[in-house]
């Protein structure tokens, strides 16, 4: 999604939100992700009808806007890993907030500079 608003991915528990200046968040709450519910059973997704899935914390990554030779690239968010996870609330709360407080986005060459330092 490249317009502000908000997706949600079949067959996954969670979500994306894309903002005006074009930074997409996904936060990830299911069997495998970086969360309470890690080793639930992949048969428990989706939920029984009238059942509600719901996690403690959850996995969070930002996508840069702009897409550079086919692909979006992750925002690095820890040291070995382009997803952050195990975030309470208030934690998705502040990095959503950072997301929808960017500029101008850097190119993929500014990005794989940063990245390989």
């Amino acid at each position: 999604m490249s317009e502000p608003g908000f997706d949600i991915l079949p067959r996954r528990p969670g979500f994306h939100m894309t903002f005006e200046n074009g930074y997409c968040v996904s936060v990830q709450f299911g069997a495998h992700n970086y969360c309470e519910k890690r080793d639930s059973p992949d048969e428990h997704w989706p939920p029984p009808e009238g059942a509600v899935w719901a996690s403690a914390d959850a996995e969070v990554a930002i996508f840069y806007p702009r897409e550079e030779e086919g692909r979006r690239r992750f925002v690095k968010l820890e040291n070995h890993d382009d997803v952050t996870g195990w975030k309470s609330p208030t934690e998705v709360l502040r990095i959503m907030t950072w997301a929808a407080n960017q500029g101008a986005p850097p190119t993929l060459k500014e990005v794989s500079d940063a990245e390989t330092g």
